[in-house]
Parts: structure tokens; C-alpha cells; sequence
């Protein structure tokens, strides 16, 4: 809430009324991923888009916006404890997304991310959403820190194919992209050019 005046008719004349929007998430990935964003929020919030920008001013409850986002990513930066997680987090945006967001976080421990970059077609017993959307961020954050190879994501990519989810390529060859341009841009136009999914894979990349 903010107190306003109205203001005098000369001023309104000179004023321009412009309406700004929200960005979408796919345009707050973009900025994310360009500036060092933690991995965890950008997957928890490519997994619920709605959460993003939440403003209700009747609820009583914190805003959740995208500043707010940015906030949490300095506010949680090596900390390991879930309730310690939890609380800050609280601080930064509401507490009901802030315990989703918690949880969230909480599928490093139940997944076996190591097994799936050693043996791919593991990722086919992933059932549960969320954890599709941890694991390829994961994933593209290992690409960036030089732990799996361009060819481990083409054959990650290959099984996600098979099991007909084309949106987590896109967001893991998108996160690739944008985490290490240089490196991910050269592999991309040397390594397994006969790979015959390659001109699908680059379908997903510029969607």
C-alpha cells in the first residue's frame, strides 16, 4: 500500500502511462541463468511457474516476486540444514511457497544423481515431475562445472526422448547454453555430428 495524490492536470499532460508486466519464466530464466542464479530456484520455479510472482495484499502473507527470488539465492548460499533453509527462505519469500521451495530442495537427497550420468537410461524410473526438473538442472549445472561431458547430455537427452519429454531437454539444453556459451557452442557444432537426434535436440535448444 503506498499513499498517492492526485496529480494536477499540466503534470498528467506531460506524464507517460506505461504498464509494466511481470516477466514470464522463461524470460526470468534467461536473466537466471546469465547471472549465476541458484540452480534449485530456477528448477523449483520451472517446475511451478506460478509461484514466480505471487502479490496478494488481502492474505497477509510476504510477497513473493522476483526480487524476492534474487534475495533468497545470496540469502542461501552453503547452507546445508533444511530447517535452517526453511526459515531463511521465509524471510525472503512467503512461507508456503518458502516450504515447497524446502522441499524441493529436499530431492537431492532421494535421488541418485551420480547413477543416472553413470547409466542414462535410469532416468527412465523417474516418476515424479519434480524430480525430472531437479535432476536436468542438475544436470546442466554439472555441464557448466565441467562433470559431464557434452556427450553424457546428448544420451541424457536421447533417454528423455524415448520417454517422449521434450520439455526437459529443452530446459537442460537451454540451462547448457546459457551456463557455459562458449564451451556449450563449440561442442555443440563438433562433437556427434552423425548423431541422427542432433537436428531434434537443436529444436528443443531454440524453442
Amino acid at each position: 500500500r503506498a499513499y498517492t495524490h492526485e496529480l494536477a492536470s499540466p503534470v498528467k499532460d506531460r506524464a507517460c502511462e506505461v504498464e509494466l508486466m511481470p516477466p514470464s519464466v522463461d524470460e526470468w530464466t534467461n536473466w537466471a541463468t546469465e547471472n549465476g542464479i541458484d540452480s534449485r530456484i530456477i528448477g523449483f520455479l520451472n517446475w511451478k511457474p506460478s509461484n514466480l510472482h505471487k502479490v496478494d495484499f488481502d492474505d497477509g502473507q510476504k510477497f513473493t516476486t522476483e526480487r524476492g527470488w534474487e534475495r533468497l539465492h545470496y540469502l542461501i548460499q552453503g547452507l546445508q540444514d533444511y530447517k535452517e533453509l526453511d526459515l531463511v527462505s521465509g524471510t525472503a519469500i512467503s512461507e508456503g511457497i518458502a516450504r515447497e521451495f524446502t522441499a524441493f530442495c529436499k530431492i537431492k537427497d532421494s535421488v541418485k544423481l551420480e547413477e543416472i550420468i553413470k547409466n542414462p537410461d535410469k532416468f527412465k524410473e523417474v516418476q515424479d515431475i519434480s524430480i525430472k526438473y531437479f535432476v536436468v538442472t542438475a544436470l546442466a549445472e554439472h555441464y557448466k562445472d565441467k562433470k559431464v561431458t557434452f556427450e553424457k547430455l546428448l544420451e541424457i537427452s536421447r533417454v528423455l526422448d524415448e520417454m517422449k519429454c521434450a520439455e526437459f531437454i529443452a530446459l537442460m539444453w537451454k540451462l547448457a547454453s546459457k551456463y557455459a556459451k562458449e564451451r556449450f557452442r563449440k561442442d555443440f557444432t563438433t562433437k556427434d555430428l552423425d548423431n541422427p537426434l542432433r537436428r531434434k535436440f537443436h529444436e528443443y535448444l531454440v524453442k
